[in-house]
């Protein structure tokens, strides 16, 4: 009878214990003036530590553990919401007419998928909007890179997680932090919408964020 909520706990748990993986992934192509490359013009930086390390960065992954709190919270309140509905239906069924029995239920089957629903789309809506800013990190990263390139007078920039060994001279990725944030703002962010608790849970398919 109340499979829909034991299913609907079984998704909020995944989500409260699942390791999101963001997969991001950058080409970085060089200009057509600098496709003559010699040993003694390359530098080494370290993408990885650039989008961990830099303030926008940190900013962003302090954002997306908050909204995902946020989300826990949400999902929480929501799962304990549903228990003491469940527990409240099981004891009215020995003296509950049986056609009112069902119509309870059903609404109350109702509302176990509307929330599963809700925890979707708005797992789906942070994954998005977080996932969206760190793209636009990698474009903030591009011009960044090539003027570092030309102030160290070289043409060739290569990946450091990517070598196994080099000259530590030639590692500029400290540099290339220290200038992406000088250039480069705090990004924009706006909170998504939650519903409130023991309230229609419903949200738009898109769930936009809160103006």
């Amino acid at each position: 009878m109340f499979r829909l909520a034991r299913a609907f706990r079984l998704v909020a748990r995944s989500i409260r214990n699942g390791v999101l993986a963001l997969l991001i992934g950058a080409i970085w192509t060089p200009d057509p003036s600098l496709a003559q490359q010699s040993a003694d013009a390359v530098i080494v930086v370290s993408r990885a530590r650039i989008l961990t390390e830099t303030e926008a960065a940190k900013f962003l992954r302090n954002q997306e553990r908050a909204e995902r709190a946020r989300l826990t919270e949400w999902i929480e309140g929501e799962t304990e919401s549903l228990d003491r509905e469940e527990q409240r239906l099981t004891s009215l069924r020995p003296e509950t007419p049986s056609n009112e029995f069902q119509r309870q239920t059903d609404l109350f089957d109702q509302r176990v998928r509307q929330v599963r629903r809700t925890a979707q789309r708005l797992e789906a809506a942070i994954q998005a909007q977080f996932r969206d800013a760190r793209k636009n990190l990698l474009t903030d990263l591009y011009p960044v890179l090539i003027e570092v390139l030309r102030r160290e007078g070289a043409n060739l920039i290569i990946d450091a997680d990517q070598i196994l060994i080099a000259d530590p001279s030639i590692e500029k990725t400290d540099d290339v932090i220290a200038l992406f944030n000088e250039r480069v703002a705090t990004p924009s962010f706006q909170k998504i919408e939650f519903p409130a608790l023991d309230q229609d849970s419903d949200v738009d398919q898109d769930a936009a964020p809160a103006q």
